[in-house]
Formats: structure tokens, sequence, C-alpha cells
């Protein structure tokens, strides 16, 4: 956060949440211990010094072997998840094939579970099952 000049009696200004790859921008505090959280509409009586709080993510990398995933209509290949979350619902796709699940292991052998919740970095590996390609009949 950028430095204020606040005239005494007056209030700060809420800057914009500041942002950092892996982590999720918690709130502004007036202690190192981050117990005490600012409100910018406290007037300002003295120089105070404000210190941000930030909450780790966990990081889940999808391996889509040939397929995509979107999340908001936006492909990704990886995406970050607050401790104690589920994976959140993704658009799967690829042509001629069914997702047929994610697997915690290049060998597709060990199933993950949806429900699970997200406690530390995760790669996820896609499955998929072909389908037939269907072919119709057109008379002209």
């Amino acid at each position: 956060m950028a430095e204020q000049t606040v005239l005494e009696g007056e209030k700060a200004v809420k800057p914009a949440d500041p942002t950092r790859e892996g982590y999720e921008f918690a709130g502004w505090f007036t202690d190192e211990e981050l117990k005490n959280e600012f409100d910018f509409d406290t007037e300002i009586t003295a120089n105070i010094t404000l210190y941000a709080k930030w909450e780790p993510l966990f990081k889940v990398s999808l391996v889509l072997n040939g397929g995509i995933a979107k999340l908001d209509g936006k492909a990704v290949t990886e995406l970050y998840v607050k401790s104690g979350e589920v994976l959140p619902t993704l658009v799967l796709e690829k042509p001629l094939n069914d997702f047929a699940g994610w697997f915690t292991d290049e060998g597709l052998t060990t199933a993950f579970d949806l429900e699970t919740a997200i406690s530390q970095n995760l790669t996820l590996y896609a499955k998929w099952e072909e389908t037939e390609a269907v072919i119709e009949n057109w008379n002209c």
C-alpha cells in the first residue's frame, strides 16, 4: 500500500486490494500479529502503519492429457484453492472423448474424490474414455 498523507481527524482512503500469487488478500491490520483489523471509517489522529494479511492458497495443477478444462469460460491448466475447499466445478472437453475422472497419479490408478478438501499443492491427471463417432446416413 502506498503511503498516504491524511489530515488529523480525516479518514484514510481504502486502496484497491493488493494481489500476490499463491495467496488471497485478507485485509489490513494495525498490528504485526494481524489481530486488529483496520476500519477505514476510523478518523486518523496519529501516524499509523497498516499490515497486509495474506491467506495461503494451494496450487492445483491439471494434466489434461489432450483435453481442455474451463473455469468460468476461461481455459485453465492450474488454479489456486483456499485451504479446506474442494476443487471448483470445471467444464472438461476433449473431442470424441468423455471425461472419466481425476486421478492423483500419471498411471491413472488412484482416483481423486471431488469431495476431498484441498490441504496441499496437488497435481491432478484427467482420464478420458473414447466415444464412438456417430455417422448419420443422410438421404438426399
